[in-house]
């Protein structure tokens, strides 16, 4: 059986690498997870986006079972009391700038506040 991920993204497990800090999950699990899915068949395509880098038709000509699966590339906005207050910033958005400063990789800005005076929405 033939088996192909492709992500829009430039590399797998984006959410989980820098979504989720390191002391809830450590990068190296994740490491090890895609180098098993890799030995067990799994083809890796990062940086495809399907509808327009990859046609659909030869998705269905290439495969007997697709899954789209598709999360929300924007946050939504809250309107709630104090969500307009400097420091309160979506999840994550905090979330990939922090643990992405930490792991090296580029980070996407918040503001200037400190974590102790930041609100997640």
């Amino acid at each position: 059986m033939k088996s192909m991920f492709t992500r829009k993204t430039p590399n797998p497990a984006v959410c989980l690498r820098y979504g989720i800090p390191d002391f809830k999950m450590e990068k190296h699990v994740i490491d090890r997870r895609i180098v098993q899915m890799q030995a067990e068949g799994v083809h890796f395509h990062n940086g495809v986006n399907v509808g327009v880098d990859l046609d659909a038709a030869a998705l269905l000509e290439g495969f007997d079972a697709i899954v789209l699966s598709g999360g929300a590339e924007k946050p939504r906005e809250l309107k709630i009391p104090g969500r307009e207050l400097s420091g309160v910033h979506f999840a994550m958005d905090f979330c990939r700038s922090r643990t992405g400063a930490l792991a090296g990789s580029r980070s996407i800005r918040t503001s200037q506040s400190s974590p102790r005076q930041c609100m997640l929405s």
